[in-house]
């Protein structure tokens, strides 16, 4: 009777413990745990715990590298860890990070999310530092990963030399605007200016050649073009104004700082349901590029019909278009 009754208790706790049983393992295995843990982090993060948010995105790391695969991983790293208003540190995570990346390749693909975060934070040195540290030798990168040394580079000011190596290295196995545009901006740095605009000329005409030969543009391109001719609004009082008081001039400071992306602005009104954020960006960062070239080459009449293109159609502020 003593066994039976043993035996009849020992089925009923392995019955119970059947439907239990998947999920207590699905808790103690290291990739969904750590994927709780990257929930919690965000969840301390949005309730303002930063520091602890930090230590759990961490330790969801250590406890599955293999998170780092997850795109939702990265998301958080952004908030977390590159959030404009988290202080820059040189023991931040992603150096713990990518040390501990068992292979080359995953570690060199580790380093270009991290620096790219870090790039749009303006964080230039750290950026560089990662890259410097976790990609392969020159010859053995792809083209993009020496676009992004080659860039990141250029933006700190540091190694120069080296970078435009790089860029020609890629340049030298595939050739767009975005390659050409790096290689403009590091002769740029070099002070190597006539070249630099013979580059992003070539970048500019070879997006533009882009946008034209795509039909989805046919109705936005004489849009474009009749915005620019129309002028910005207001511009008609504006020499009138030119001879003005203090209030006009005030008027006219005014304008241009509240103008700036006018003609964007009547884009997207026009043409709503059109993605052209990301051609408008791209183009963008190109004008001012070469803007910043035809000043240094003191080309005057050329700089302003680039400074004119940029204010009207700038999606993003100037001083974030590095």
């Amino acid at each position: 009777m003593l066994s039976s009754s043993w035996t009849t208790r020992t089925l009923l706790a392995l019955l119970v413990a059947l439907p239990v049983a998947p999920v207590v393992w699905d808790y103690v295995y290291p990739g969904s745990y750590a994927k709780w843990l990257l929930a919690d982090a965000a969840n301390q993060y949005d309730n303002g715990k930063v520091e602890q948010a930090q230590r759990l995105l961490l330790r969801a790391y250590e406890l599955s590298p293999e998170i780092s695969s997850d795109a939702n991983f990265w998301r958080q790293l952004g908030r977390i860890e590159f959030s404009p208003e988290n202080p820059v540190s040189e023991d931040s995570i992603w150096s713990a990070m990518v040390r501990k990346i068992p292979t080359a390749d995953q570690r060199a693909g580790a380093a270009v999310e991290i620096a790219s975060l870090m790039l749009e934070r303006k964080m230039y040195s750290h950026a560089l530092v990662v890259l410097r540290e976790f990609l392969p030798a020159r010859e053995l990168r792809s083209p993009l990963q020496n676009n992004l040394i080659a860039y990141t580079r250029a933006l700190a000011k540091e190694d120069l030399g080296e970078a435009l190596q790089d860029i020609n290295a890629a340049v030298g196995r595939l050739e767009n605007e975005s390659l050409l545009d790096t290689k403009a901006w590091v002769l740029h740095q070099l002070g190597r200016d006539r070249e630099a605009l013979a580059e992003i000329d070539r970048s500019i005409d070879m997006l533009w050649g882009k946008i034209r030969v795509d039909s989805s543009y046919d109705e936005v391109l004489p849009f474009l073009e009749e915005v620019l001719a129309a002028g910005k609004p207001g511009n008609e009082n504006r020499a009138e104004r030119a001879s003005g008081g203090e209030a006009d001039q005030q008027k006219d400071q005014d304008d241009d700082e509240m103008g700036v992306g006018w003609a964007y602005q009547r884009l997207l009104e026009k043409f709503p349901r059109m993605e052209i954020d990301i051609v408008f960006q791209n183009m963008a960062t190109l004008r001012y590029h070469r803007w910043s070239i035809l000043k240094a080459l003191q080309e005057s009449e050329r700089a302003d019909e680039d400074f004119r293109w940029l204010e009207a159609f700038s999606p993003e502020p100037w001083d974030s278009l590095d």
